[in-house]
């Protein structure tokens, strides 16, 4: 079994909630069906449920939760957490922020709607390590792996 088969074992039992913030992106969307059908976590995708159907291309999504990140009162109780931990940030630049899918899917996380966000599909890791950052005033701790799978290519080379 490898590295990638044993991760997905041990989070299974975990069950944890997930939020994918690019959820206009055809593999996260791919993605997040299977995560839901192998039982692998609970994930959340931020997008229009309609738009997010699309790019499903005919998978199942069962077990996938479809926020959309546009809707105006939680866009406004995550506003009034952002602003409330920053000193100096109005409640007007909180709301411009938490528009933003990174930001919205890392408010999520700081106000336990979700156990963590993964990201990095149609993002740098630096706009993922400031959206991280901001709603918990630096205490939170992003990383970055890169899970890149692909074919043996020393097997073609000639010595």
């Amino acid at each position: 079994m490898g590295w990638i088969e044993r991760f997905c074992e041990r989070a299974r039992p975990l069950s944890r909630r997930i939020v994918l913030p690019e959820g206009g992106d055809e593999a996260v969307v791919r993605g997040a069906a299977r995560l839901a059908g192998e039982g692998i976590a609970q994930p959340v995708l931020l997008g229009r449920r309609q738009e997010v159907a699309a790019l499903a291309g005919g998978a199942s999504l069962d077990g996938v939760e479809i926020v959309d990140p546009t809707d105006p009162e939680v866009l406004e109780a995550f506003a009034t957490a952002y602003a409330s931990r920053r000193d100096g940030v109005s409640h007007g630049m909180a709301l411009r922020l938490v528009r933003r899918p990174l930001f919205f899917g890392a408010m999520m996380v700081a106000e336990d709607r979700a156990d963590a966000m993964v990201a990095g599909a149609n993002h740098s890791t630096t706009r993922l390590s400031s959206s991280s950052r901001m709603p918990r005033s630096w205490r939170a701790s992003p990383c970055s792996r890169h899970v890149m799978p692909r074919p043996c290519w020393r097997s073609n080379r000639t010595s």
